[in-house]
C-alpha cells in the first residue's frame, strides 16, 4: 500500500458522492467530512473505519488507516492474512486449505 494524504484518500473514496451522503453513510457528520476534504487531520480511529466500511466497494480498514497515518504501509501489509493484497485469505473456515 502506497501513503496518501488523508484529504487525498477521502476525495478519491468519496468520488461524486455528496458530502452529505458520505456522512450519512458512515454514521459521522458532514462536518467532520468537510474538514477532511480540507485537509484537517483523520482523528479517532472509529471514525476512519467507519469511513471505510461505509465505502467497501472502493478500499479497506487497513488502506484508510494507512491514510490516516495510523500505520505504516509495512505494517498494513503485514497485517493481511496469508499476505493478500485485499486482506483475504485462502484459508477455508475450518482453517484449511481449499
Amino acid at each position: 500500500m502506497k501513503p496518501v494524504h488523508w484529504s487525498l484518500y477521502v476525495q478519491r473514496v468519496k468520488g461524486d458522492t455528496t458530502q452529505a451522503e458520505v456522512a450519512q453513510a458512515a454514521g459521522i457528520d458532514q462536518a467532520t467530512i468537510s474538514r477532511w476534504l480540507r485537509g484537517g487531520r483523520p482523528g479517532a480511529p472509529e471514525r476512519v473505519a467507519a469511513f471505510a466500511r461505509a465505502h467497501r466497494e472502493n478500499t479497506n480498514v487497513l488502506e484508510a488507516f494507512v491514510a490516516a497515518e495510523f500505520l505504516t504501509p509495512l505494517e498494513a501489509q503485514e497485517g493481511l492474512p496469508d499476505g493478500h493484497p485485499d486482506g483475504t485469505s485462502t484459508q477455508g473456515s475450518e482453517g484449511e486449505q481449499p
